[in-house]
């Protein structure tokens, strides 16, 4: 999770922080899991984040507000646009390694699709690499592979809305 490297990154860098998401097991499996031994806090609801906000806001730590999303106050709207500056990157890299290993090394979806399930069990693994393995195994009616039926250009409707077009030969 996204929320999750952010506040570890914080972590490791001397801050205490606490964290909130709507979803509560979530926030309790960060805090026992990867958040385990930090000084991060978990909260439960956005009373008690805001209530220990502010308790800290009175002993002069000053609060962050990085929302993913946004929020009613912008907050994580720059953050937002640095993860998407991130993920775009990641994407490009996905969609050359894939071009190198179909192009040049001339092998076959099936095969690139193994070879980031792999990339996904060590060092590589994410979310961009895991569902690229399972996207590359999709099959069309005619079971070959869809990815193949995908053409490298988008379309204009004048709206600034890009859309993949896409060829079924």
């Amino acid at each position: 999770m996204d929320w999750q490297n952010l506040a570890l990154n914080i972590n490791d860098h001397c801050y205490r922080l606490a964290v909130f998401n709507r979803t509560t097991s979530r926030v309790d499996d960060f805090i026992n899991g990867p958040a385990k031994d930090t000084q991060i806090i978990g909260t439960h609801s956005i009373e008690d984040f805001v209530s220990r906000v502010n308790a800290l806001e009175e002993q002069g730590i000053i609060y962050m507000g990085t929302g993913i999303s946004g929020g009613e106050e912008g907050a994580g709207h720059y953050v937002k646009m640095v993860h998407n500056g991130i993920e775009y990157g990641d994407m490009q890299l996905i969609c050359e390694a894939y071009q190198f290993m179909r192009e040049c090394l001339s092998l076959d979806v099936d095969a690139i699709a193994d070879i980031f399930s792999r990339w996904n069990e060590g060092k590589l693994n994410s979310y961009l690499i895991e569902i690229t393995s399972h996207i590359l195994r999709v099959k069309d009616s005619d079971v070959q592979p869809l990815v193949d039926k995908i053409l490298d250009t988008t379309g204009q409707k004048g709206t600034g809305n890009g859309r993949p077009l896409i060829h079924w030969s």
